[in-house]
Formats: structure tokens, sequence, C-alpha cells
């Protein structure tokens, strides 16, 4: 679950909570450049475009509890009522800018870390009902892996 504000309450004095999936896809493609620290190690910065499914959905439930007027003692159990699940999923447009490094440790495998910050922008929901939600879809992401170079040397076609 994540938290997010009413657009009237800067300080984040009503929270509203959604529950935020993006595992469904994500896709970035851009350019990087770096340089090498030595012959075995590349440092790295990239960046360019993010698309990714977002998909939100909000459940709002009210819970009352009865009290005694006097000494505020709870009378009975408290009594929750669920209204309906509202959900969306759409795919979103923006940007990612990262960094990262990678080791070669063998002639042909080398292992990289790499961190990305992705931001698919803000979208306003229940926009004109009183309770407008601003949800920001943004990510940190670190990835880790290992490459493997199928060949030392250029591929030349023989006929």
């Amino acid at each position: 679950m994540s938290k997010c504000c009413r657009r009237d309450s800067g300080a984040c004095a009503e929270p509203v909570w959604f529950h935020l999936d993006c595992s469904s896809y994500f896709n970035c493609g851009g350019s990087g450049g770096g340089f090498l620290v030595d012959p075995s190690l590349l440092l790295y910065a990239t960046g360019g475009l993010a698309v990714g499914e977002v998909k939100f959905s909000n459940t709002p439930t009210l819970t009352l509890q009865r009290f005694d007027g006097n000494s505020n003692t709870p009378i009975g159990g408290p009594v929750s009522a669920t209204g309906a699940t509202v959900s969306e999923s759409n795919t979103r447009v923006g940007w990612t800018l990262g960094a990262g490094l990678e080791k070669k440790f063998t002639p042909n495998w080398s292992a990289k870390l790499e961190y990305l910050y992705v931001d698919l922008g803000t979208k306003t929901y229940f926009s004109g009902t009183g309770n407008d939600i601003d949800v920001r879809f943004r990510d940190h992401i670190l990835r880790a892996g290992f490459n493997y170079q199928f060949t030392a040397g250029p591929v030349v076609a023989k006929y």
C-alpha cells in the first residue's frame, strides 16, 4: 500500500490509501555513455524514454465506533462499511535516468549493477468530486545481472 494526499490538503492531513501495481510491464529506451576506469570496469550513465503499465485501485472504507458520552468508553464493537472498488489500468509514458557499473571478470563474463529512477508522471483521479487524488507514478529500480559475450572477436561470414 502507498499513500497519497488529497489535492486540497498540502500537509497530508487527509491521507487516502491506494494500491499501485507496476509489475505488468515496464520498458525504457534511450542512450547513455560512460568511461573505462580500468580495462575491466565500465562506469556509465543512461537516460531516456520510459513506458509502463500502471494499475490504480481504491476501496473506500468507513468505520464507526459508538462511545459513552461521559467516560468516552466504547459501546459495542466498531461497524465498518466498504464501498465499491474503483480501478483503472493504463499505459503511461515518462522518462528514466540512471547510472551503473559493469565489471568484466573473465574474457567472456561480466557482472553489472544499475540504478534507475523512473518518472511516469502524475494523474488526478476523481477530479471534480471534492475527493481529488493526485497519484505520482515514480519508482527506484536497482538491477543486477550477469552478461556473457559469445565471441571474443568479430563475427566474419565465410562463403
